[in-house]
């Protein structure tokens, strides 16, 4: 049976939302540090994401995983392991939409892979939806 590889997300709004203020205020501040504070205002976001993104490659390349299709396809996953492609759809909210995030998952996956819903409520556990067919062909490998 293959690894299973645990899928993490992070919510990049929040990262802007806790810095921007404090940006702001060193840029009001004057001094040499103004003008880098301007520049990175609603930016750190973003390339904590390019960041976390070449960590991530660099991680599930290394262990022998094919990863692509996370440059700007938002919040989804696809890795591949011994040809076998899986299509992993994150969702981390309170209210349960499954079956709308279950046909986005499904839309969004690349033909001939396996599209997996992952979805966890906030102190709740990591759960995650499959085909009963594809469940088949995972257990099988």
């Amino acid at each position: 049976m293959p690894r299973v590889a645990y899928v993490a997300s992070f919510f990049l709004s929040r990262i802007d939302v806790l810095l921007d203020p404090k940006l702001g205020k060193m840029a009001g501040e004057g001094g040499t540090r103004a003008e880098t504070a301007k520049k990175l205002v609603g930016r750190i976001a973003i390339a904590s994401a390019k960041v976390a993104y070449q960590i991530f490659k660099e991680v599930f390349e290394g262990a022998g995983f094919a990863v692509r299709g996370l440059e700007a396809e938002g919040d989804h996953l696809i890795v591949s392991l011994d040809g076998l492609v899986i299509s992993s759809e994150c969702k981390r909210q309170e209210r349960l939409k499954i079956p709308e995030w279950w046909r986005q998952a499904a839309t969004d996956a690349p033909p001939g892979s396996v599209p997996v819903l992952t979805f966890r409520q906030s102190r709740g556990e990591m759960l995650s939806v499959v085909r009963t067919a594809d469940l088949v062909r995972l257990v099988s490998r």
